[in-house]
């Protein structure tokens, strides 16, 4: 399950790029699960194996041991990249965060009457 998003410094204005932290390393059968339905580029020979996921909505990066990966997607895509993740950990209850100035894509109460 994710625990936090953290948000991280961005080299585009267009682009956002989070830390996910999880309850519990990340294993290779983990990946494979995040994958499922993307391109995931694994390498088990570097000395920390790495990988990458190209998810329709997010770019996904880490290595496997670790208890945390990145994400990077286009700020548009946040509401779909939100719900990839609660359907990729079921259970977790985190919100990626929101850059200054955008609108976080949930109605809030006044908008939902």
């Amino acid at each position: 399950m994710i625990s936090s998003f953290i948000p991280l410094d961005d080299c585009l204005g267009s682009t956002h790029t989070v830390r996910v932290h999880l309850d519990k390393p990340i294993t290779k059968s983990l990946v494979d699960h995040l994958s499922a339905g993307a391109s995931l580029k694994y390498y088990p020979h570097f000395p920390k194996p790495f990988f990458r996921i190209d998810h329709p909505c997010f770019i996904a990066q880490g290595v496997t041991g670790n208890d945390h990966f990145r994400i990077t997607y286009l700020g548009v895509a946040r509401p779909l990249v939100q719900d990839a993740m609660w359907s990729l950990f079921p259970g977790t209850t985190a919100r990626l965060p929101v850059a200054p100035g955008q609108d976080s894509g949930v109605p809030t109460e006044d908008q939902t009457r």
